[in-house]
């Protein structure tokens, strides 16, 4: 699989695929200052030219061969709508690469989606030298926030409180509940701080279950697996997903178990409000390891309604092996 094709699916999370390059010493982390944007081109929307104290930033960051980053377009729409009156400002950062990510293809894709996008979208400016982070994420906002956090995977949003610190960073499709928070004044940063550390420290266990998986070891992928699930990464989307990815894959088949792997993909799908076809496509692969094909089916066929290009193909692609596998029972 291409690079790109496998960027367009998003399939599996980070963890399962590589560790990539070392990580800066100091990540950037929630309660940290959050560093200023450094846009070239505003498609959408008013420009931002630095973001304002009292106001609350929402910055999503996306690419045109992201899947999920474009399923998950229409819900920042509706958390900018909800939120307007909070002083909550959405911004999607993007950001032109050799993958087909192009300033015409951003704008092409933002007009096609008209009023799904009701937010402001901006272009990232350009690193000298052209460097991009994991040779993918490229540009000055980009660098400073996903390379800055040590992030390997978009979509990803990063919430700025009224005080210009960062308050949140995960899946952009589980920021509604954090937001609320954020902007009712609820939140408690020093301890989601902590809680966000806790996350990050898990992430070396999450590699090795994956290596586990990969070799077949099924006693000790379970007993990770729910080490993982129910502590630090307990709602955590992506950390869910790649946790029933390595149930997945190492192959488990005890009806405990299957009901374990069955709750993680669900939590992961729910987390993210039915929104990423990644999600989805775990829960079905789940799903047909249960022996609930047509359960699987209908999830899948969900994950290809929200995508589009070259992630609906790889989408259809599972789909096809899902309806195979019903036909031959």
């Amino acid at each position: 699989m291409s690079l790109r094709t496998l960027l367009a699916a998003i399939a599996l999370p980070a963890a399962l695929v590589g560790e990539g390059p070392p990580k800066p010493a100091t990540l950037l982390s929630v309660g940290d200052v959050a560093p200023p944007l450094e846009i070239a081109t505003w498609v959408k929307g008013d420009a931002v030219r630095e973001m304002e104290r009292g106001r609350i930033y929402v910055i999503d960051f996306w690419y045109t061969w992201c899947g999920p980053c474009v399923a998950g377009m229409p819900h920042m729409t509706s958390v900018q709508s909800r939120h307007a009156k909070d002083g909550v400002v959405v911004l999607g950062v993007t950001s032109e690469d050799r993958f087909g990510s192009t300033l015409e293809s951003i704008r092409a894709l933002v007009e096609k989606k008209g009023d799904a996008v009701a937010y402001s979208i901006g272009v990232d400016a350009a690193n000298p030298g052209g460097t991009a982070h994991l040779g993918v994420f490229s540009g000055q906002t980009v660098s400073r926030y996903l390379a800055g956090a040590g992030i390997q995977s978009v979509p990803c949003a990063f919430v700025v409180d009224r005080d210009g610190r960062i308050a949140w960073i995960g899946h952009p499709l589980s920021v509604d509940e954090p937001l609320a928070a954020i902007a009712s004044g609820r939140w408690d940063l020093p301890a989601r701080a902590a809680e966000y550390r806790s996350i990050r420290d898990a992430e070396p266990k999450l590699a090795r279950l994956a290596e586990l998986a990969k070799k077949g070891e099924r006693e000790a992928v379970v007993s990770l697996a729910r080490e993982l699930a129910d502590g630090p990464l307990a709602r955590n989307a992506r950390g869910l997903q790649a946790i029933g990815e390595a149930l997945v894959a190492a192959k488990v088949d005890s009806a405990p178990d299957l009901a374990f792997a069955l709750d993680v993909a669900t939590r992961a799908v729910d987390l993210t409000a039915s929104g990423d076809p990644g999600m989805l496509s775990t829960l079905a692969r789940v799903r047909a390891r249960r022996g609930e094909i047509d359960l699987a089916i209908t999830t899948q066929k969900r994950a290809v309604e929200i995508s589009e290009g070259e992630a609906r193909a790889a989408q259809e692609g599972e789909l096809r092996k899902l309806e195979a596998l019903r036909g031959g029972r």
